[in-house]
């Protein structure tokens, strides 16, 4: 093939993709086994209470923004990035994440390629990626820069043999851990939970801080009983106040 390309190409380039298999060293595989939703929900908050940056996938947009809303319910400030979104507020959501305002990013695989944001400790795939190449793109936003990271799978029982041949075809070797209510995975056993993962944990936020303050409508003044007519009815017309709350004033 070399040959070739030279006999008909005078100064070839040479564009390559990523590897089929995982080749950074620093990064850290889990796989968890779940079979509860209760138990599911609670190990996703516990592990995403962490003060480093975390990235979330999901595999819908709708269970993306619930998640992130979840979240930041529960003390945990997060947004979400995904297709259903104008770029406005793609922007906005990405810029504070990469400036610290918020340290979770609940994600679909639309925005496995674009977000570029270093010192990511952890990656979680709520929801196991269909193909490994899914796999590699969702945890390469973890241990870059030549940093460590950790990346954690969670899996129901009855998709156990998919991520088994997913992990084999992404080259990495791990072994899958059960997770039940009472496993040292969860806030019943402190004693024994893994810091590897959760590190330092972050103090939590009031919910009402994260909300968005919306401006209020401006108050239309009241014309006094002696302004002219037109202008009472004027105010009539276009006060903001339904209709059911208004009183005739002329």
């Amino acid at each position: 093939m070399d040959k070739i390309v030279q006999r008909y190409l005078s100064n070839p380039l040479t564009h390559a993709v990523d590897e089929s298999q995982a080749a950074v060293t620093t990064m850290e595989h889990h796989v968890l086994v779940v079979n509860d939703q209760t138990v599911k929900k609670q190990l996703i908050v516990e592990l995403a209470s962490g003060a480093g940056r975390r990235v979330l996938f999901m595999r819908t947009k709708h269970h993306a923004r619930k998640l992130a809303k979840t979240l930041t319910d529960a003390g945990i400030p997060a947004v979400d990035l995904h297709g259903n979104l104008s770029q406005n507020a793609r922007d906005r959501n990405l810029a504070e994440f990469s400036s610290g305002d918020v340290r979770v990013l609940v994600a679909t695989d639309v925005a496995a390629r674009g977000v570029h944001v270093d010192d990511v400790e952890l990656v979680i795939h709520v929801d196991p990626p269909t193909e490994h190449k899914a796999y590699l793109h969702r945890s390469g936003r973890t241990a870059r820069a030549g940093s460590d990271g950790t990346v954690v799978t969670l899996t129901l029982p009855e998709q156990q043999s998919d991520v088994k041949k997913l992990m084999k075809a992404a080259g990495v070797e791990v072994n899958f851990e059960r997770v039940t209510a009472n496993s040292r995975w969860l806030p019943s056993s402190w004693a024994k939970w893994p810091t590897r993962l959760i590190r330092a944990p972050a103090p939590l936020c009031s919910p009402r801080s994260r909300q968005r303050r919306v401006a209020a409508p401006p108050r239309v003044p009241t014309p006094s009983a002696s302004a002219p007519v037109a202008a009472r009815k004027a105010h009539r017309r276009w006060s903001w106040r339904p209709w059911w709350t208004r009183t005739r004033l002329g």
